[in-house]
């Protein structure tokens, strides 16, 4: 039997200057998982993100997703606040589960990315995020002014947008 594909990530936001903004984590380019080029280099996805091993929870995996990718001085602070269970995604045999939560902005610089990553992307709207399944597989998004998200990613971010955008105070 085939196993199933289980991802987790979480997106992080804050306001600055009164507007709410996503914290998103570009792709780098080489996946020291793999020890192979990553795949759409410099597109945008989840503050933290990450498969879900098959004997994990979708919380277990989250918390050991961020820690690898957000370092250990956010996770301590992130234990402090709710994270809220915001998106599920299914298609076939692949299950996303994405969770999200409004930080201080000061907590932005306890954020440690690894070594894989492409570096982070501050946006307070999904108009203009593009689809990176529009870029090539190889060269990925090369111009640092475009964000570009997969269907799935940018649909759990548009969601937890108007979440947080429905219930902010006025």
């Amino acid at each position: 039997m085939k196993q199933k594909k289980r991802s987790v990530g979480i997106i992080l936001f804050t306001y600055i200057n009164g507007e709410l903004h996503a914290i998103l984590q570009k792709r780098g380019t080489f996946n020291f998982e793999t020890m192979s080029p990553e795949s759409y280099p410099g597109g945008c996805q989840g503050t933290a993100f990450g498969g879900v091993n098959p004997k994990e929870t979708y919380e277990q995996g989250l918390k050991r997703e961020m820690c690898e990718e957000l370092g250990a001085s956010i996770n301590r602070l992130l234990k402090t606040i709710t994270l809220k269970k915001v998106f599920r995604f299914r298609a076939g045999d692949r299950t996303v589960m994405t969770y999200a939560a409004i930080i201080p902005q000061s907590w932005i610089s306890k954020i440690r990315l690894g070594a894989q990553s492409g570096g982070i992307a501050l946006v307070n709207s999904c108009s203009s995020i593009k689809n990176l399944r529009d870029f090539s597989r190889e060269q990925g998004v090369t111009d640092q002014r475009i964000v570009a998200m997969f269907p799935d990613a940018l649909e759990a971010l548009k969601e937890v947008f108007n979440l947080f955008k429905k219930n902010s105070p006025a």
